[in-house]
């Protein structure tokens, strides 16, 4: 399998102040600034993915406790990655690996049920029962963000997975009780997002630049946006502040890479081989890992060119149920996944837990890729979540986090909250998640929030928030 590789890195020249008013009163000063391409879309806001993969991670190897797997380091000033994260090298600089988090508002038992809790963070207000392990009591980060953003998520699954909705793949929810359909038809998908056969932007997304269309058009439908901003701002006697000349420059810019056209991505869908019967249950059928990997990675061009065209601003990727799993690497069915890591493979389980690690950091390097390729990484923030840790309880979680450093984000680092308590499986990590020397969860959703230009303080349950990471942003 061939590697990832980053996009080489492209020259952005700012626009000062001077020059960007200059180019309001005549669209052709901004001309140099904007692609030559003859089909472009402009640079959308901020975007977010959410990455979910089963089971929890291997923390450290085996063989060798002091060695790190799913999880790194600062090793001379720079993150280090652990065995499992190395496929996300090419993206060092783009990455942040937390540790230390505690979703505070688990269910009564604190395992692989905690699917509907960990994007949700708020518990039964009423106190929890057995009947509430599979409830989640508030919407989830991405639909919180997608109904803020008037965009409404894309929340897809890749085969082999169920046709209809489950507790293990009650991920995301639109309200309390509400679980949001996930979606596995790319072809209903991309009518959806980009309109007919023929591939057009839909109404939602930024307007392209046609080769039939003048190019000054489109320049002038920009200029005229940018310009109703300068004199609303000039009325308010607001300053000009760095954020408010960034916010200009960027309706000025244009994503130097996108096509607004799903030719290519129906293509790919058309190309697909018919899978075989779908998962009816626990159990999935051997021999799926190309279709896996080929769905999955369509699924991820999907999502970025609708976030580079506009057509939406938030997904989640579930690429397999709570608890149970295809091995992507082993190419066996479900539940393979879970008996790797409840170690039903004996001493090799070890091993055989980081390989499907490592299969999965590819997936999420590609990922990267696919935004890089469009320009549109640095407004893009993607975090890598489970439902679980190393073991049943979400205590100590290692989380991956990508993108977004033109929101704010800092990445390139390796962030680690204390811990306070020996980590235990199960109901009795629960006083350990909620102690209030153990980080939340959900601060890292404020975090994100803020980023997409939402200044909640809280997410959840505000019981459990102290506020933003500033570690990882601010």
């Amino acid at each position: 399998m061939s590697p990832i590789t980053r996009a080489p890195s492209r020259i952005s020249t700012p626009i000062s102040r001077r020059r960007l008013l200059k180019g309001l009163g005549a669209g052709a000063a901004l001309a140099p600034f904007l692609s030559e391409r003859s089909l472009t879309a402009a640079a959308p806001a901020g975007n977010l993915i959410i990455f979910h993969t089963p089971n929890g991670h291997k923390r450290r190897l085996d063989s060798d406790p002091t060695a790190l797997a799913f999880d790194a380091t600062t090793a001379a000033g720079a993150l280090s990655f652990g065995q499992s994260l190395r496929p996300l090298q090419p993206f060092q600089s783009d990455v942040a690996v937390v540790r230390g988090l505690n979703l505070k508002t688990p269910t009564f038992i604190a395992s692989h049920q905690d699917i509907c809790r960990i994007l949700t963070c708020r518990a039964n207000p009423n106190g929890e029962t057995d009947r509430d392990q599979f409830t989640a009591f508030g919407p989830s980060i991405d639909q919180a963000i997608g109904a803020a953003v008037d965009k409404p998520p894309l929340v897809v699954a890749v085969d082999p997975y169920r046709d209809t909705p489950h507790w293990r793949t009650a991920l995301s929810w639109s309200a309390s009780g509400v679980v949001a359909p996930f979606v596995k038809d790319h072809a209903a998908v991309l009518d959806e997002l980009f309109g007919g056969a023929a591939g057009s932007v839909p109404s939602t997304a930024h307007p392209p630049i046609h080769k039939a269309t003048s190019r000054a058009d489109f320049f002038k439908t920009q200029i005229g946006a940018a310009r109703a901003r300068v004199a609303a701002r000039a009325r308010a006697h607001q300053p000009w502040t760095s954020d408010a000349v960034r916010s200009l420059e960027q309706s000025a810019q244009v994503s130097p890479a996108v096509t607004c056209d799903a030719t290519a991505l129906r293509s790919r869908v058309a190309a697909l081989p018919t899978p075989p019967a779908r998962q009816p249950d626990d159990k999935s059928y051997d021999g799926a890992a190309a279709e896996m990997q080929a769905r999955g990675e369509l699924w991820m061009d999907i999502i970025a060119q609708s976030f580079a065209c506009g057509a939406r601003r938030v997904a989640t990727i579930q690429w397999q149920g709570a608890s149970e799993g295809y091995d992507p690497v082993a190419n066996a069915g479900s539940p393979t996944h879970h008996s790797v890591t409840e170690y039903a493979f004996g001493s090799m389980s070890g091993a055989r837990w980081m390989a499907i690690d490592a299969w999965y950091a590819q997936r999420f390097a590609y990922q990267l890729a696919a935004l890089d390729r469009l320009g549109i990484l640095d407004r893009t923030i993607v975090v890598w979540v489970s439902e679980i840790t190393e073991g049943h309880n979400q205590t100590d979680m290692v989380t991956v986090v990508a993108g977004g450093q033109a929101l704010g984000m800092k990445t390139g680092k390796y962030v680690r909250y204390p811990f306070i308590g020996t980590e235990v499986e199960g109901a009795g990590a629960i006083p350990l998640q909620q102690n209030p020397a153990n980080r939340s969860l959900a601060d890292l959703w404020v975090t994100v929030q803020q980023a997409m230009g939402i200044p909640n303080a809280t997410f959840g349950d505000p019981k459990w928030c102290a506020g933003p990471l500033t570690e990882l942003r601010g």
